[in-house]
């Protein structure tokens, strides 16, 4: 079963991955949703699940800006998000 790297958001909005010790970006996020690692977002003080809200952040950005050039249109990627952020929602 593949591991689910988890991203930790702290209040300073910042993302946090735990699996390489690095902040990341969430441009860095898309790519790596597109490279098919699962992921979970965990909102550091309260410990709950944020990843719907982040991937809606995420879909939001690159609908008004060329923040994920790729994902624009019917993309595979964006699909992918789509879909992703559709299971999440299914587990809250």
């Amino acid at each position: 079963m593949k591991e689910v790297k988890i991203i930790k958001r702290y209040q300073n909005r910042k993302l946090y991955d735990t699996h390489e010790s690095s902040y990341v970006t969430l441009d860095e996020i898309a790519k790596m949703i597109k490279s098919g690692e699962d992921l979970r977002v965990i909102d550091n003080k309260t410990k709950n699940d944020i990843t719907a809200s982040t991937l809606t952040q995420l879909l939001y950005e690159s609908e008004n800006s060329a923040f994920c050039g790729s994902l624009e249109g019917n993309h595979p990627s964006r699909r992918r998000l789509l879909l992703r952020l559709h299971s999440s929602q299914d587990q809250l």
